[in-house]
């Protein structure tokens, strides 16, 4: 009975400090700034697309 007052009393005495360090990361892999990068990707491919067809134009003669 003793021994588990004597832990008890420990216990309580006993401070526990918990910090996290929780970096962000890089921009880069963020996932806002991945899913900007996507739409900005397939805006570029649909551009250039549309720009490919404008330049083939078929005339009947």
């Amino acid at each position: 009975m003793r021994f588990i007052k004597q832990v008890l009393t420990a216990a309580q005495e006993t401070k526990i400090d918990v910090t996290t360090h929780d970096p962000q990361g890089a921009w880069y892999t963020q996932p806002i700034w991945i899913a900007i990068g996507i739409i900005v990707l397939v805006l570029l491919i649909v551009l250039i697309s549309v720009l490919e067809r404008r330049g083939r134009t078929t005339s009947v003669k």
